[in-house]
């Protein structure tokens, strides 16, 4: 968990750094005051950080994820204006003070103009959140993964989940058959330990992918059918037929449980 928390910030690291010198060499040949530019850059990448954090960690969880997707469009648009008015208050009363011969060339900045004028409001806006937009895609990219992975995972716990509610079941009916036919001293003792030693192989070792061929999934059926022929004798008469066109893979042990089902459900208590 420590060690994916250094990641995510890591990442963010490199992500705010690599903005920072974006903007930067962007601006650099066009002023030759460079610790103005250090600060000016500095200033307006810490209002995207400011905005990327408002919005991926408080306006998403409590709005967008409720499926509020009007009020979340809104909030965002409201929280663009306030870090908008705050650049500019800071532009008129520190920048244009401490470096007035950079601003004396340009337009009047007046405040009350830029917090009123749409078209203002409307020409900003890119800057203030293109990275926001960037770790939206992102975010949504590694949950998208992350649903993906975790759809798996599902997927193998139950899976393995089946496995586990076969292997004790199935079990306890051999080793009793195995029990009685031992003492009977039958000739089928032998014929039934090597099924069952076959069965048990296939469950542990040879069945762990997610997908295997229906031929060890059919010898797997013919060799559990054989032992509960031993176990009945002659009150069942079973009849299994195959006919496999394609050696195709299949989802491990799905038809053993139909199979199971039938003698458990179906002559078990006849």
């Amino acid at each position: 968990m420590k060690n994916v928390f250094n990641k995510n910030i890591l990442r963010n690291l490199i992500f705010w750094l690599i903005m920072f010198s974006y903007l930067f060499s962007s601006y650099w040949y066009r002023n030759g005051n460079k610790w103005y530019l250090f600060e000016y850059i500095g200033f307006k990448v810490s209002l995207q950080f400011l905005l990327s954090l408002i919005i991926l960690y408080f306006l998403m969880p409590k709005l967008l994820h409720k499926k509020k997707n009007a009020l979340f469009v809104l909030a965002t648009l409201f929280f663009v204006y306030v870090i908008q008015t705050f650049y500019s208050i800071v532009r008129i009363h520190y920048f244009q003070v401490y470096y007035p011969e950079i601003y004396d060339t340009r337009p009047p900045y007046i405040l009350w103009d830029r917090m009123t004028s749409f078209i203002a409001f409307i020409s900003n806006i890119t800057w203030v959140v293109f990275p926001s937009i960037i770790l939206i895609v992102i975010k949504y990219y590694r949950d998208q993964k992350d649903l993906v992975e975790l759809k798996e995972q599902k997927k193998t716990t139950e899976l393995n989940l089946l496995k586990n509610q076969l292997n004790p079941h199935f079990l306890f009916n051999t080793l009793n058959n195995l029990y009685a036919l031992a003492l009977k001293k039958s000739d089928k003792t032998p014929e039934v330990i090597a099924k069952l030693a076959e069965i048990l192989d296939y469950m542990l070792y040879q069945c762990k992918d997610n997908y295997v061929s229906i031929s060890k999934e059919i010898e797997l059926l013919e060799n559990y059918i054989a032992l509960e022929k031993v176990r009945y004798g002659n009150r069942v008469e079973v009849v299994f037929e195959k006919n496999i066109q394609n050696n195709v893979n299949i989802a491990p042990l799905i038809l053993l449980t139909f199979v199971e089902n039938a003698f458990k459900h179906g002559v078990s208590q006849e």
